[in-house]
């Protein structure tokens, strides 16, 4: 590969970008040699396919590296301008959020041999591709991500550590090229959504415009739930196109509905359980009150109104309790921001100050109603028909801190922690309840740290971005950040699905947006 030096004269036209490269030519009496290396390559490109394809598919993932390094050492190898980076990254963004929550991730192209070919995967790994593109190509793009990681380097740090510690625990996997599988999807979907989030959410406005298609989609959601709920079972179980079936246990299972022991059918819409689902729903929470606060008119609160009303007839189809819970914390956080803030924002008005000194009444008589009033006591503690599920949690507590021992510095691998925990429901099926113990068995106790560690760092800053940001946006943007950590981390507790973490990913990826957008107006306002 010959490199030509850039022309510098001034009436050359703008370059392209593979402009400085060239294959030499051979000369006439060599080009046999050239078409000789052709076939030979074309060759072995498909031998190695034929066997690729053979192999089982825990071991396809591993010979598809070098294909995966070959690509990355070409990206990296391409040369560096100044070229603005187009939308189809952000367009891109948008559509894999769409498919996130509206999409069933098990209506899929399923080919013998292949992996799933899911619509979230479609959008995620060109999205993650191209990223890799501009960090190669684009000097702007370049700019623009350091500005912004800068002003939250801690978080960026534990993010790409805890990308390392789970390709560390490929290692320490009884089952390597399962874990390997795993693996990758989460940096896909997990890291690579950080950083898309950090671009195509690198302004305030672009923050506002996903929080509110949040809550339009949960509006849809709600809706579908209804319905699901009337004629019980998934509203597209009898209607999915044969290219689209996938022939699977688990989606078999899926698409036959889910009931409680007591024959109560608890919807599930394009979730995969209705635990899923009602996490899903309590997150939306913070993003409608959101929308409340930032528009404050008639029919944007009623309508708000509406979503929330379908978010708490969704919790109730789902029979959740972590739903609950994350749908009181979420009204009572927002809450306690809006009293703070219209206080500090409006000292010379009685409402705030109210608000801040009620507060303390307000959580003595939700504790209250939690205690004391029989369906909502069993909404969120439960009662006599989750006893089982409480002693289950409590027993898995017990095994995971005698079993962690045996590999506690980056655990059992990605996925294998509930194995090596051996713990089976009513119908012998491995799980773990609590993420908390599965990411420490799965990653150790360097996982662990590094994991919730960014959740708590996100919290503590967008905490005090929330009351002492210049921005009135800034403020209320960061607000919602915080309560969604704190809302995850709840749940959490309780659920060890991680369906739902791209979310989690993305929001931390908006927390260099915030606080890019606060250290900006200081200056402005220093100045």
């Amino acid at each position: 590969m010959k490199i030509f030096p850039r022309p510098e004269s001034a009436s050359v036209p703008a370059v392209p970008v593979m402009a400085g490269f060239a294959v030499p030519r051979l000369p006439r009496e060599k080009k046999w040699q050239r078409r000789g290396l052709y076939a030979l390559l074309a060759f072995l490109c498909f031998i190695y396919s034929f066997f690729v394809i053979l192999v089982p598919r825990p071991v396809m993932i591993p010979l598809l590296f070098p294909v995966l390094f070959l690509i990355f050492f070409i990206v990296w190898a391409l040369p560096v301008g100044q070229r603005y980076p187009g939308k189809a990254a952000e367009r891109l963004f948008w559509c894999y959020t769409v498919t996130l929550l509206l999409w069933p991730n098990y209506l899929a192209i399923a080919l013998p041999g292949l992996p799933w070919m899911t619509a979230a995967r479609l959008f995620a790994a060109p999205l993650v591709l191209l990223l890799l593109i501009h960090a190669s190509t684009s000097q702007p793009f370049k700019d623009i991500m350091r500005a912004r990681l800068a002003t939250v380097k801690p978080l960026w740090i534990m993010v790409t550590i805890f990308a390392v510690v789970q390709v560390v625990s490929i290692v320490m996997s009884p089952q390597p090229f399962m874990t390997v599988n795993r693996v990758f999807n989460n940096q896909v979907v997990w890291t690579g959504m950080f950083f898309a989030a950090v671009w195509a959410l690198r302004d305030p406005k672009s923050l506002e415009r996903w929080i509110v298609a949040y809550v339009v989609m949960a509006f849809i959601l709600g809706i579908m739930a209804i319905r699901e709920a009337q004629v019980e079972h998934v509203l597209w179980a009898q209607s999915i196109p044969s290219f689209l079936k996938v022939d699977d246990e688990v989606v078999t299972r899926i698409l036959a509905g889910s009931r409680r022991l007591t024959g109560q059918y608890r919807t599930v819409t394009t979730a995969t359980t209705p635990l899923s689902f009602a996490e899903l729903m309590a997150f939306g929470v913070p993003f409608l009150l959101y929308t409340m606060h930032k528009f404050p008119r008639l029919p944007v609160i009623v309508a708000c109104l509406v979503v929330d009303g379908l978010i708490l007839n969704s919790l109730i189809l789902t029979d959740a309790r972590l739903g609950f819970v994350g749908f009181i914390l979420g009204h009572f956080l927002y809450l306690l921001y809006y009293s703070i803030d219209r206080w500090k924002s409006r000292p010379d008005s009685i409402m705030g100050a109210a608000l801040v000194v009620a507060f303390p009444v307000f959580i003595a008589l939700g504790v209250l109603v939690v205690l004391f009033v029989g369906r909502v006591r069993v909404r969120v503690i439960g009662g006599g028909q989750h006893t089982y599920s409480n002693q289950a949690r409590i027993d898995q507590t017990n095994g995971a801190f005698e079993k962690i021992w045996s590999s506690p510095v980056f655990g059992f691998g990605s996925g294998e922690g509930a194995q090596r925990l051996g713990f089976a429901n009513g119908e012998g099926t491995i799980t773990i309840d609590s993420y908390f113990l599965m990411v420490l068995m799965d990653y150790g106790f360097v996982g662990f740290f590094v994991f919730y560690g960014m959740l708590v760092y996100a919290i503590v800053v967008c905490g005090k971005l929330a009351v002492k940001a210049p921005q009135a946006d800034t403020r209320r943007l960061a607000a919602v950040i915080a309560i969604f950590m704190a809302e995850f981390l709840v749940i959490k507790s309780v659920l060890a699905q991680e369906a739902n973490h791209p979310l989690a990913f993305i929001l931390l990826g908006a927390v260099a947006t915030i606080a890019h957008a606060s250290q900006q107006a200081k200056g402005v306002t220093s100045r």
